[in-house]
């Protein structure tokens, strides 16, 4: 039983050398949105800021905190242009042989 892995980490079909960033995950929301990201590095930023998202959300629900809305809401806009970023980073790579 020892020998059976219980998880495997998805992020390392894209890249092995990220693996090492996911033990990280719950601090890269705080990254910066930028356009020289790969789009692994992107993705694992994007999912960062969704986790974080939802923490603060969750929070709002329970007790109402307008300043914790508003921070869910700045994720939500660098999500927001993070995702039009990788979007066009994946089409570029596809027209590409």
């Amino acid at each position: 039983m020892k020998d059976k892995q219980v998880f495997f980490n998805p992020l390392r079909m894209l890249s092995p050398k990220l693996d090492s960033e996911t033990i990280k995950i719950e601090e890269l929301y705080q990254s910066p949105v930028s356009d020289a990201l790969t789009l692994e590095e992107g993705m694992l930023i994007m999912l960062s800021k969704l986790i974080e998202m939802t923490r603060l959300i969750k929070i709002s629900f329970v007790g109402v905190s307008e300043e914790k809305i508003s921070a869910a809401g700045v994720l939500g806009d660098e999500v927001h242009r993070l995702e039009k970023i990788l979007t066009e980073e994946l089409a570029c790579s596809l027209t590409e042989p």
